[in-house]
């Protein structure tokens, strides 16, 4: 089974996907569960709304990663993975799971996020517009 800090880097970027797929999810959980304390907000982080949870199926021979939010007691599922023989394979089959769904959703799910002025770098593509905004062109 792979280290710990694998698997966190896979749930990290599946639960960020996450909130760009299900972005009334994370402003509602933010909104109640950011409370004031001593007249400070105490801000909830988007990526509180959810949780990445693996379960042993087909009598403990296989896993399935959950993408998991709500209440941790009786959580709710938005997406699941494919059943597959490793933890790790399972929780990058989530992640498989989450960006093919931002694929499919494209401009829709990046809205706000798609390029405006694209340029070429690197191989992929960077808002340049932005960058200038930045007096980094």
């Amino acid at each position: 089974m792979p280290g710990g800090k694998a698997i966190a880097g896979l749930r990290q970027q599946i639960i960020a996907n996450a909130i760009v797929l299900f972005p009334k999810v994370a402003t509602t959980h933010q909104r109640e569960y950011s409370i004031w304390h001593k007249r400070q907000l105490a801000f909830t982080a988007p990526t509180e709304a959810f949780d990445v949870v693996v379960l042993t199926v087909q009598q403990g021979n296989q896993y399935q990663a959950f993408l998991t939010y709500g209440p941790t007691v009786c959580p709710c599922v938005a997406a699941e993975s494919s059943k597959k023989d490793t933890v790790n394979a399972a929780v990058c089959s989530l992640l498989e799971v989450t960006a093919k769904a931002l694929e499919a959703r494209g401009g829709k799910a990046l809205r706000g996020i798609v390029l405006t002025d694209r340029a070429v770098c690197g191989g992929g593509m960077i808002d340049a517009e932005l960058l200038c905004k930045q007096g980094l062109r």
